[in-house]
């Protein structure tokens, strides 16, 4: 293996034949020149990564090397893309042009960190499914929750499927399956596009994983500032029960929840990790379970989840407490003008907002009887 580090690539015949090469950072005129020397003495590369501070030029001039290079046969060699790229990287790359797309792969961030590796095909298709979800609510004028309601109904959309290959963000987008984290991860994905500070904490309903959404919300429009809980696998419909698009978005029992109505859901609901920690009634709770916390996990946990919403763990458990409830009438608000820039056109939306107005007071009175009184204001 050779790793192209420093200022120069540096090439020894002993080191010959090379298999494997690894660029990590802007390629001067001279390595490029080295590069071509090597490919011309070498036939067995079969693997090639980008990785750490590589510029995106350098990884598109190293690209039409391969390709045009006599000696080798490009469609032999693996490529990875082991970094990560900016917005404007993002667009260079789903426009440009390869000979053979199907041995590039890349990497793309999964969940707190962890990275995974997927063809180039299935991320370009992902990237342009967000893209394309984006560019919907790009130049209309939608509030934040507003545009979080359009993202939520989109998300909505999927198809469930419980398999571990549909919590794979490529995988949901080019099927569209997904099972309960897939769901979550795919509407995290979007806030973060669009600003939102958001995490994917796990519960238990039933026995039986599931996950939830906690987000930073500030909407002045609705007087909403805190940190709300979504699910959309929960307000997900079955194509098999309606096969119209408009009446799968009815459920919005689980869009803009507070942590503490999420522990009102019949279903007998476990809370685990950090979600757990921050469902605490009192601050002498959720100090020992915090603790607790820390104990079994490293503290860059904690660090991660503190950068993410940019305040410390205490601030996040207050900022929950402190978050009030949305009301049916201010739910109703925001479905209503979301519904603007991507109307119901074959039922009328006075008609379409009273089924939705009925359906969540009846999902209601099942999913959350211990305090519904409280939380259920007309």
């Amino acid at each position: 293996m050779i790793d192209v580090i420093g200022e120069r690539l540096n090439i020894n015949k002993e080191t010959l034949p090379v298999s494997i090469l690894s660029f990590d950072h802007p390629l001067s005129s001279y390595e490029l020149a080295s590069l071509v020397t090597l490919l011309t003495e070498s036939d067995n590369i079969s693997q090639v990564y980008f990785k750490d501070d590589i510029d995106f030029e350098s990884m598109e001039k190293v690209k039409y090397i391969l390709e045009a290079m006599p000696t080798i046969d490009d469609s032999l060699i693996d490529k990875y893309i082991i970094k990560e790229l900016s917005t404007d990287e993002k667009e260079q790359l789903r426009n440009m042009s390869f000979i053979n797309i199907d041995t590039w792969n890349i990497a793309y961030s999964k969940e707190d960190n962890c990275n995974v590796i997927t063809s180039l095909a299935k991320y370009r298709r992902m990237e342009e499914w967000f893209k394309g979800v984006l560019d919907d609510i790009k130049d209309v004028k939608l509030s934040l929750m507003e545009k979080i309601c359009y993202i939520y109904d989109r998300v909505k959309m999927f198809d469930y499927n419980d398999s571990d290959s549909y919590q794979r963000l490529p995988d949901i987008i080019l099927f569209g399956k997904a099972n309960s984290y897939g769901y979550n991860l795919v509407f995290k994905e979007l806030l973060s596009k669009i600003g939102v500070p958001a995490i994917i904490g796990k519960i238990s309903v039933n026995d039986e994983d599931s996950y939830i959404t906690l987000a930073l919300i500030t909407d002045v429009k609705y007087d909403i500032d805190g940190i709300y809980a979504f699910d959309s696998s929960s307000d997900t419909i079955s194509k098999d029960q309606y096969r119209n698009n408009w009446a799968r978005r009815m459920n919005y029992n689980f869009f803009a929840l507070t942590l503490d109505k999420l522990s009102d859901v019949e279903s007998n609901v476990h809370k685990y990790g950090i979600i757990k920690v921050l469902s605490n009634a009192s601050i002498d709770e959720f100090d020992q379970q915090l603790k607790l916390y820390e104990r079994k996990h490293k503290k860059d946990d904690i660090k991660r989840i503190e950068d993410v919403f940019d305040m410390s763990i205490d601030e996040i458990y207050v900022k929950s407490k402190n978050t009030l409830p949305l009301t049916l009438d201010v739910i109703s608000q925001i479905v209503s003008n979301r519904l603007d820039i991507n109307p119901v056109n074959v039922i009328e939306k006075d008609a379409f907002m009273e089924m939705i107005h009925d359906n969540y007071q009846a999902r209601n009175e099942e999913l959350f009887p211990n305090k519904m009184k409280k939380y259920f204001v007309n």
